[in-house]
């Protein structure tokens, strides 16, 4: 930090002084000397040089009030001085006359006693008056007293003269306040510098007014959005823009005024404030913002929001398994998410899809920006483009205020994932198409080009090649977001991952050691079922067997078995012929435990009549070759005889 001070000296003895006190303060001094109307051209060519205060002798001061914007710093002439010069100027004549500016000293009968001379005083304010009063005075004294000028003056008619010198006290006090002037001086510049241009850079307009109502502050966006120059607004009144931005209602009632305004620019919206300081109105500031910026500003927080919170939820170690296939399926999936390429992912429902697409986004370079997942099946297909696109105000019947962001814009440097993807209809096909070749998007009902830097995880349970060939999905779409594929095996193909799965969810319930062990012994006897809905039905019929299974007590497989097979035949029909060498039809899913049961009923009816043929063998041993009772033997008989069956059997009491 430079400080500068300037001096305006009616003598050089008073400049070499200051100067030597200005270096001990380690502060630049501009020194000059100059008398009355020659001080004030002095030291506005100081100001003009950019002093910060000048210092000038206390009768200077005079002549200098209103020629300067900086502060003036005066150097006392105390009546001590002015002793010492009369007593000086009475060792040569005791006829002493004193020169000084008016009301300067009121202490001169003091030094008249004190000196015991014929003290004649004169005081004025100009040049031409204080060499007219000197004339006046030649032959009446024998010495003038005074400062530079008027000694001068006097020495030039042949009077002697003592200067008044200022004692170095007095000059250094006054060097030190003007250095403490200049620092604070610009300190306060500084600050004020430092507002003045952040108040510049900040986009909305801001104006403030003093309690005068005229304007003291008026940045570059206010500037250009009023369409006027501040040059000409600041420190005067302008009644028409106090009004326009509500200032002048928010002065009058004391409180916060909100407001649109409508400018050269557009429309903005304005919010003036009153400065009240010990209940007195001293002020006021409006702040300016366009809509359009207060819009951008709201979606810009919401995407902030969304990228905050929407991350991958799960990661590979949430995948449950224990079969060699699901092995090799992780370590392609690992291998996928280390590329950049897009994904498609494929398999039955419930195979777990999504799980795999969090797992690969939170496996890649892009773990890091935000996961956008969307289901194109589940958004009616008038509303997905907005959805995907984003759209602009008033782009339809329905649309949001300010638009809305589209799924690819907050999903910019992160990974969308767009499950169902064989749901979106042909025309959307080719939009989508259009932002993975280019790399942009457009809003619904808007112009502006975004750019967007994406990578895509696809994933369908519909052949998407039969699709492609009967004309309805994209051939170029599907080669675009097939660029690597990852097929889910079903669980029927994977049934070691069934009791790693039931283990962990029957955990996840709460199910205690003993009845998981049962319930995980009793799916081993349903190793057949087909498990059409994947992990998601093995998970349904799990909560399901939890919920029924008896409570307080020692849970037997046996018991689990009976409540799982009722769960499992509870689920309906769907017939698959296994081919021409069986005659049964067997059930897919839970029917094919229905089919055993018939096929053992079958085998069991065949054997008994078999045996019931045989010669030799009594109704006793064939019970006991069957290893139930002759009862049992005869109802199961009696059961199965149908008309005209050449076999028979005598009642329970027979041999």
């Amino acid at each position: 930090m430079e400080v500068r001070i300037g001096l305006v000296a009616p003598y050089e003895g008073m400049m070499a002084i200051a100067n030597e006190l200005a270096k001990r303060r380690g502060v630049a001094l501009l020194a000059r000397t100059a008398l009355l109307e020659d001080a004030a051209e002095a030291a506005r060519d100081m100001e003009s040089q950019g002093v910060d205060v000048v210092i000038v002798r206390e009768g200077t001061e005079v002549c200098l009030r209103g020629a300067l914007k900086i502060p003036i710093v005066p150097i006392r002439m105390s009546g001590m001085d002015i002793l010492r010069a009369v007593l000086k100027a009475r060792e040569i004549s005791k006829k002493v006359a004193l020169a000084q500016f008016p009301r300067m000293h009121r202490d001169i009968d003091v030094i008249r006693k004190a000196t015991g001379c014929d003290l004649t005083i004169f005081e004025f304010v100009r040049k031409e008056e204080a060499r007219h009063k000197i004339e006046d005075l030649r032959g009446k004294i024998g010495v003038l007293v005074g400062g530079g000028l008027t000694a001068k003056m006097a020495e030039a008619l042949g009077i002697k003269s003592v200067l008044i010198e200022t004692s170095a006290h007095w000059i250094s006090d006054a060097v030190d306040l003007a250095c403490d002037i200049a620092i604070a001086r610009w300190e306060e510049r500084s600050k004020r510098e430092q507002i003045a241009t952040i108040i510049d850079l900040v986009p909305s307009g801001i104006l403030a007014v003093d309690e005068q109502r005229k304007f003291s502050v008026c940045n570059k966006a206010a500037e250009r959005i009023l369409g006027t120059s501040r040059d000409k607004l600041l420190g005067n009144k302008d009644d028409r823009i106090l009004k326009k931005v509500g200032l002048a209602e928010a002065l009058r009632q004391r409180e916060t005024v909100q407001k649109p305004v409508l400018a050269r620019r557009g429309s903005f919206f304005c919010q003036s404030v009153p400065i009240v300081i010990a209940e007195r109105v001293c002020g006021g500031v409006a702040v300016l913002d366009s809509t359009a910026r207060i819009e951008s500003m709201e979606r810009t927080i919401r995407v902030k929001r969304h990228l905050e919170t929407d991350k991958p939820k799960y990661t590979f170690n949430d995948i449950l398994y224990a079969s060699s296939i699901m092995a090799e399926v992780v370590k392609a999936a690992k291998k996928m998410a280390a590329t950049d390429f897009n994904i498609l992912i494929t398999g039955e429902t419930g195979t777990g899809k999504e799980l795999f697409a969090h797992s690969i986004a939170n496996y890649s370079l892009r773990r890091n920006g935000p996961f956008v997942a969307i289901n194109c099946a589940a958004i009616p297909p008038t509303l997905l483009e907005a959805e995907l696109f984003g759209y602009e105000e008033g782009a339809f019947t329905g649309a949001k205020r300010g638009g809305k962001i589209g799924y690819f814009e907050l999903a910019h440097s992160g990974t969308i994932f767009l499950d169902e993807v064989g749901a979106l209809p042909l025309e959307l096909q080719t939009r989508l198409l259009r932002v993975i070749q280019e790399k942009e998007v457009i809003r619904v009902g808007g112009r502006s080009i975004i750019p967007i830097d994406v990578r895509i995880i696809a994933a369908t349970n519909a052949p998407l090649l039969d699709m492609v060939s009967r004309g309805t999905f994209r051939e170029d779409l599907y080669y675009r977001l097939a660029v690597l594929r990852l097929h889910l095996p079903p669980l029927r193909e994977r049934k070691d991952d069934i009791p790693v799965i039931a283990r962990h969810v029957l955990k996840q319930y709460g199910v205690d050691k003993k009845a998981m062990e049962a319930v995980l012994s009793a799916l081993e006897y349903f190793t057949d079922y087909a498990w059409r809905g994947n992990v998601r039905e093995l998970v349904n019929v799990l909560a399901q067997l939890v919920a029924l299974l008896p409570q307080g007590k020692v849970i037997k497989t046996s018991e689990v078995g009976h409540i799982l097979r009722r769960l499992l035949c509870d689920r309906g029909p769907t017939i698959h012929k296994l081919g021409d060498k069986d005659e049964h039809e067997f059930l897919d899913g839970t029917d094919q435990i229905r089919s055993l049961a018939t096929v053992f009923k079958d085998i069991e009816e065949r054997v008994l009549k078999e045996l019931l043929r045989e010669k030799g063998l009594s109704k006793v041993q064939i019970a006991r070759l069957l290893g139930i009772s002759r009862t049992t033997l005869w109802r199961r008989r009696k059961k199965w005889q149908g008309p005209g069956d050449e076999t028979s059997v005598e009642g329970p009491s027979g041999s």
